[in-house]
């Protein structure tokens, strides 16, 4: 069934903000927040948390590495710097280290680190490690305390390729070990801590010149284009950073050390209309079915029929994520309020094949550290 997204205006929109926050044990509270609609008033547009929030307990850091451990990563850029020469000297089994050097690497949508990994033996670089084996190691650089084991797990030196080879091929395993079983967090210092999760949050801003870049000089009309200028532009950049500034000071003045914080919290906000939104429950195709049944039966076969719907409603499931709604959650809950008389206009309105005027959910996790636990969600609020 095709969803008429049309009908509210002919704009749309798809919009994440983001609120960081800390509490901790004396109930004090330091956010940061950045939404969008701020550099784009019109559009809005897309603030993320590039970073696995529950990775920051070195447990979970450490079981997320173990869960790859066998998972072999070839590595890259092996024929330049002298690097086929020394991989003719090592073997399947050898033990590796994994270095930080200045650069930049992707490790997924919305993430990437401002530096990149080379593979070494005891002779020298042997290769650099691909985005998607620091997307899930990543984490273990941001503190000391969890070890890194690295081992040649394949090796095909040069000499041992075809003639027009150009390079060799080596790949690796990664696995993981806690350094300290006193330690919990993987970030140690309260400053440190806090400046990693301002920085973990990014945005699809474009500056000034970015933007006059991608226009058409000759087409452009100052009238009807909506670009932020330059001084506003550099203003939110300016805004933005001074907001982390404050942020990582407060946090450092008044929590003496990370022993004292008890909850970190990551919400990001969605909010859409028009075709960019995630018609969630409207592809939902479990509930699509069961609003079915409401509109084709009547008394008590009708109220069976909305209480069971009512009942999936209630039921968290992994398959209601959209195209950027949810994407990773396995619990994803719908918001739902209403009486059955509205249950029975919602069940109207998904059998209609017109959208909802808007779409609303939010992604939460959180860290709790007095009670040792992880929570990760999102909720979809239907409409």
């Amino acid at each position: 069934m095709k969803i008429r997204t049309d009908f509210v205006t002919n704009s749309s929109s798809s919009s994440f903000s983001v609120v960081v926050a800390l509490q901790d044990k004396n109930g004090n509270k330091f956010s940061f927040c950045e939404s969008p609609y701020e550099y784009n008033i019109d559009d809005g547009g897309e603030c993320s948390f590039n970073a696995n929030l529950g990775n920051l307990l070195i447990d979970n850091a450490v079981n997320a590495i173990k869960k790859y451990r066998d998972i072999e990563y070839k590595l890259e850029e092996v024929g330049k710097e002298g690097r086929n020469a020394r991989i003719e000297n090592v073997s399947v089994g050898d033990q590796v280290s994994l270095v930080k050097i200045p650069g930049q690497t992707s490790c997924g949508w919305w993430n990437t680190v401002d530096y990149a990994i080379d593979v070494r033996s005891e002779e020298g670089s042997l290769g650099i490690l691909p985005g998607e084996a620091l997307g899930v190691i990543k984490d273990a650089f941001e503190g000391d305390f969890i070890a890194l084991k690295a081992t040649i797990s394949s090796v095909t030196p040069l000499s041992k390729r075809r003639k027009n080879a150009k390079y060799a091929l080596i790949s690796i395993v990664i696995d993981a070990e806690k350094k300290c079983e006193g330690q919990v967090l993987a970030i140690d210092d309260v400053s440190k801590l806090a400046q990693f999760l301002v920085d973990s949050v990014s945005d699809d801003y474009e500056s000034y010149d970015e933007c006059w870049e991608d226009e058409d000089e000759d087409e452009y009309d100052a009238e009807e284009d909506s670009m932020v200028d330059q001084e506003s532009g550099d203003a939110f950049e300016q805004e933005i950073a001074e907001r982390k500034r404050r942020f990582v000071e407060a946090v450092s003045k008044q929590v003496s050390c990370v022993g004292d914080i008890a909850k970190i919290t990551v919400d990001r906000e969605y909010s859409a209309w028009g075709e960019f939104a995630d018609l969630i429950p409207d592809n939902d195709s479990e509930l699509c079915r069961l609003a079915e049944n409401v509109n084709s039966t009547s008394g008590d076969a009708r109220e069976k029929a909305l209480d069971e719907m009512l009942a999936y409603i209630r039921t968290p499931s992994s398959e209601r994520s959209g195209e950027n709604f949810g994407v990773g959650y396995n619990d994803i809950y719908y918001v739902w309020n209403g009486d059955k008389n509205e249950l029975l206009n919602l069940a109207k309105r998904l059998c209609s094949g017109y959208g909802p005027e808007i779409c609303e959910g939010s992604e939460h996790s959180e860290i709790d550290l007095v009670e040792g636990t992880v929570k990760s969600y999102a909720e979809f609020k239907l409409c």
